[in-house]
């Protein structure tokens, strides 16, 4: 059954674990440039810098929306876990862990919400009316913009 957060991720997300060097500022700058592309209202929800004896420990929570119409609205968040990291070389080394949601927010605008009866024709019209554009659409599309997403810190984290 389709609930107003409908989920394209497990609910524990999908998670890239990598050990190396990477240029942390240009990895935050392309993804924003990728959340811009898409046209993502892109925010960062926590952001904490611990020094602990182990090196630099970087924890962060991105939120990224795209509404689609008045009824539905992409949402990517990305969170992030970069552990002893040491400056080598111009890049960051450490541990970098990263766990990305997605979900579909449907009547994020809280129409349906008002009552009882208005939250039975909520679930009337997402699981019988429009299911086929739900899962068929609005899911397909924003699970290929999440492995989009996904790929490009793959990539990032690499170079």
């Amino acid at each position: 059954m389709i609930s107003k957060e409908d989920y394209i991720t497990p609910k524990t997300g999908i998670r890239i674990r990598y050990v190396g060097a990477v240029d942390i500022e240009k990895l935050w700058k392309d993804m924003r440039k990728w959340f811009n592309k898409y046209n993502y209202d892109f925010w960062e929800k926590d952001h904490t810098i611990k020094e602990l004896d182990k090196g630099t420990e970087i924890v962060a929570h991105w939120v990224a929306e795209r509404e689609i119409d008045d009824y539905v609205k992409f949402v990517i968040e990305v969170k992030f876990t970069f552990e002893r990291l040491k400056k080598v070389n111009g890049k960051m080394e450490g541990t970098y862990i990263l766990i990305f949601f997605s979900y579909l927010n449907l009547d994020y605008r809280k129409k349906w919400q008002r009552n009882r009866f208005y939250k039975f024709l909520f679930f009337l019209y997402n699981n019988y009316i429009i299911n086929r554009k739900i899962q068929g659409i609005y899911e397909a599309k924003l699970y290929d913009e999440l492995m989009d997403v996904y790929e490009l810190f793959k990539n990032k984290l690499k170079e």
